[in-house]
């Protein structure tokens, strides 16, 4: 079964490039789909541990600049119920001070190192796919294009993942964490100011997203004719110099 999805796919691949460079990994992927294909190379090879790590890592440094302030609390009641209790406190209070800012800067080494994982993948992607082209297919394309997808484009995923993920993710724990320790030590009518807030803060971000996608497109559009006009002025400059060059010898 896996030889035939095998010789399928060299079929498939043989139909669309000239060239047969290497196995491509990411092809299935591909034919499913962009949001396949990005949780393809996100998960790819040893992509997936150091996303567990990053998830893991910024639960917990969440969870430590969030229960610092409980321990605070209860450390200021603490002055007149228990004093002596207070140097317990302090030693808490200093190795979640010291183990939050650790943990969340390998948390951030670990994001960054599957952005740059994706950036490098994807773009040597781009890169093998394009040398299996035809000449033909090459002809029909303009040059800015190709270079705006293989330089600006590839470098947008990386940073989809860092900051862009990163940012959404801290903004959601930063966001469930202190409503879970709300929950557990403060009365319940203070959950219902935050919650509110949430709801209607995603419902704005949501309408700010759709009104801001299509000036986006056009930007990228407007790119890649930017690119295609400057190359084909460089191209025609060093072609003239070179003739120029040509006829003085």
């Amino acid at each position: 079964m896996k030889k035939k999805t095998k010789l399928a796919q060299e079929k498939t691949f043989k139909n669309i490039s000239e060239f047969y460079l290497e196995e491509d990994d990411f092809f299935e992927a591909r034919r499913k789909g962009v949001r396949s294909w990005l949780i393809k190379h996100i998960l790819y090879k040893s992509n997936k541990f150091l996303l567990i790590i990053f998830i893991s890592l910024g639960i917990l440094t969440s969870f430590l600049n969030s229960i610092i302030y409980v321990i605070i609390g209860k450390a200021i009641e603490s002055f007149n119920t228990a004093p002596y209790q207070i140097i317990e406190y302090t030693l808490i209070i200093f190795f979640i001070g010291i183990t939050a800012p650790i943990s969340g800067l390998f948390g951030r080494l670990a994001r960054e190192t599957i952005a740059q994982k994706l950036e490098r993948d994807s773009r040597k992607e781009f890169y093998v796919n394009l040398l299996g082209k035809s000449q033909s297919f090459h002809d029909n394309q303009r040059l800015g294009d190709i270079m705006a997808r293989a330089t600006n484009d590839v470098r947008f995923l990386n940073f989809l993942i860092s900051p862009a993920f990163a940012m959404i993710f801290f903004a959601l724990i930063n966001l469930i964490i202190p409503v879970i320790l709300m929950v557990f030590n403060y009365p319940v009518e203070l959950i219902i100011i935050p919650i509110t807030f949430s709801i209607i803060f995603v419902l704005y971000l949501k309408r700010f997203l759709k009104k801001l996608a299509p000036p986006t497109s056009e930007r990228r559009i407007a790119f890649g004719d930017m690119n295609t006009v400057l190359n084909e002025s460089l191209s025609f400059s060093n072609y003239y110099i070179n003739n120029r060059i040509q006829k003085r010898c």
